[in-house]
């Protein structure tokens, strides 16, 4: 079995232009005690005074020193972050990430973004699992997938829900290796290191993506560097598929939906016809 950690980076409204960033940080329930252990392990040695799980690892909080962080110097927080990223990205750490990306400011008519995002990222973990049972050994079964979402309010949490029945529901080939029957679950992340994942992956493909360049520009596109061998890739690529973006790049590399579907998936999830989408900004 495998569990999929998801969290955000943005707003999916649109009344706020920085793009939404969706993850979903995947692994083998098998390994999830390496990834505890070491996570655990950083937490410790920042602060040694206090039990792991009274420290999250947040991004926003970490740069805006809010927090456990309240007080922390910019240096010691970097120097936190090098260690965190420099555990995700390893090649022996047992991730996989698979993120969508929406690029608001070249959309030229509103829809549901947060459907779109999880319809893209859902796709996606089909794909991946449809890999994994391929190449299982014969007889045998890699497993579905356990959902695992980082937890907001009840009554947002019961909408989300709703539509991602509606998504498997209406592509039953994305759900095909996703079990959703009662395995769909909202956890605090304070208490999963894997939402932390997540958050810190996502965190780092909006700065990568962003339009302005503050001053720490250069650390944060050293993360994302390494980090660009823990997305998932087909036949050595990663861009829309590992990392999805709408509206797709100019000449990027076709995913598993098209844009055309991307578009017709955002027309029926906004009730409202679009307009033809222009591309985003070449990625890189």
């Amino acid at each position: 079995m495998f569990g999929a950690y998801f969290d955000t980076s943005g707003n999916p409204k649109f009344r706020d232009p920085e793009n939404y960033v969706l993850t979903a940080s995947v692994i083998n329930e098998a390994d999830s005690d390496y990834v505890d252990v070491g996570i655990d392990k950083t937490k410790r040695r920042y602060f040694p005074d206090k039990k792991p799980a009274d420290v999250e690892i947040h991004v926003k909080d970490m740069v805006n020193h809010e927090g456990v962080y309240e007080g922390v110097s910019e240096d010691r927080v970097y120097s936190m972050l090098d260690d965190v990223f420099g555990f995700i990205s390893d090649p022996s750490t047992p991730i996989t990430n698979i993120s969508s990306m929406v690029i608001k400011k070249a959309v030229l008519q509103k829809f549901d973004i947060e459907y779109l995002s999880y319809l893209m990222v859902f796709e996606r973990l089909g794909l991946y699992l449809a890999g994994k049972n391929k190449t299982a050994p014969k007889g045998e079964s890699a497993g579905n997938m356990t959902i695992i979402i980082d937890n907001e309010m009840n009554r947002e949490n019961g909408k989300l829900q709703n539509k991602i029945a509606r998504i498997l529901r209406d592509n039953p080939e994305v759900g095909r290796y996703v079990d959703d029957a009662g395995r769909l679950f909202f956890a605090d992340s304070r208490s999963k290191n894997m939402i932390q994942v997540a958050d810190c992956v996502g965190y780092c493909i909006r700065k990568e993506f962003r339009e302005n360049v503050p001053n720490d520009s250069r650390r944060w596109l050293g993360y994302f560097s390494a980090l660009e061998g823990k997305f998932f890739a087909v036949d050595g690529t990663y861009r829309q598929y590992g990392l999805a973006v709408f509206p797709r790049p100019e000449g990027g590399p076709r995913g598993p939906a098209s844009p055309d579907t991307a578009e017709a998936v955002a027309r029926r999830a906004s009730g409202v016809p679009l307009k033809k989408i222009s591309p985003g900004p070449r990625p890189g």
